[in-house]
């Protein structure tokens, strides 16, 4: 089934949820939190973000630059709700927050966003050797279908995503540069035990948020993609409070 950015839109409400997938992510795996704001009175939108949804060889020809200015062209035609959420998981975190400097936004939640990666340590190795096999557990195995968007021409493409590849350390860069400068009341979500964004930015996001009324929400047995059926019910009631501020 070919991807593409999914809309719900409630023709009376001044109120949108936009989330925004991160690095090979997909739309899709906004589902469960879609149906959440939109039975909550909300409009929803979930973004496909340029070169995903395609083959390899287009995701490795896209750019940081392309992403934020697509994500500026829909905050732009979605402006005239009064109220505003930007939800995104990992780089799709970083990018929501980072818009928050150029639109008016209510609030913006960050779902498992890095400012450091965990590549190296011996636990996210391992996990990420076992999804490479799928020796996973069915609905961890599920969880990151429907969180990648990148399948065709995916190994023939790989030895040409050099400069795709460094586009998520420029955007933890810069995040981290602006992070004083956000206003907005902002929800962080992060798991302990996240294969891929490092713990530690937690304590980054605590730190520089000087200016926004931020609370983090610190999960235990989470994965980077996967959530356990406890700690999602905490997501889902943490998000749920938020966007009924």
């Amino acid at each position: 089934m070919k991807l593409k950015t999914i809309e719900k839109i409630q023709q009376d409400s001044d109120r949108i949820v936009i989330f925004i997938h991160g690095f090979m992510g997909s739309p899709a795996q906004f589902s469960g939190l879609m149906d959440l704001a939109y039975g909550k009175g909300f409009s929803v939108v979930s973004l496909l973000l340029p070169g995903h949804g395609k083959s390899g060889f287009d995701f490795a020809r896209t750019r940081l630059r392309s992403w934020e200015e697509y994500l500026d062209k829909q905050l732009k035609h979605f402006s005239s709700y009064k109220k505003i959420y930007l939800i995104g998981h990992s780089l799709g975190g970083l990018l929501a927050v980072n818009a928050t400097l150029k639109f008016e936004i209510s609030g913006v939640v960050l779902i498992s966003s890095p400012l450091k990666l965990s590549l190296l340590q011996a636990e996210a190795i391992k996990k990420r050797v076992k999804l490479l096999f799928n020796s996973v557990e069915p609905d961890i195995s599920q969880a990151y279908r429907q969180s990648h968007s990148i399948n065709k021409s995916y190994i023939l493409s790989m030895p040409f995503w050099l400069r795709v590849l460094c586009q998520p350390f420029k955007l933890m860069k810069k995040t981290e540069q602006n992070l004083p400068m956000i206003r907005v009341p902002t929800l962080l979500i992060h798991s302990e035990s996240d294969e891929t964004a490092s713990f530690k930015s937690s304590a980054m996001f605590d730190k520089l948020l000087l200016n926004s009324d931020h609370e983090i929400v610190l999960l235990k047995e989470s994965w980077h993609a996967y959530f356990t059926k406890a700690e999602q019910e905490i997501i889902y009631t943490k998000i749920s409070d938020f966007i009924s501020l």
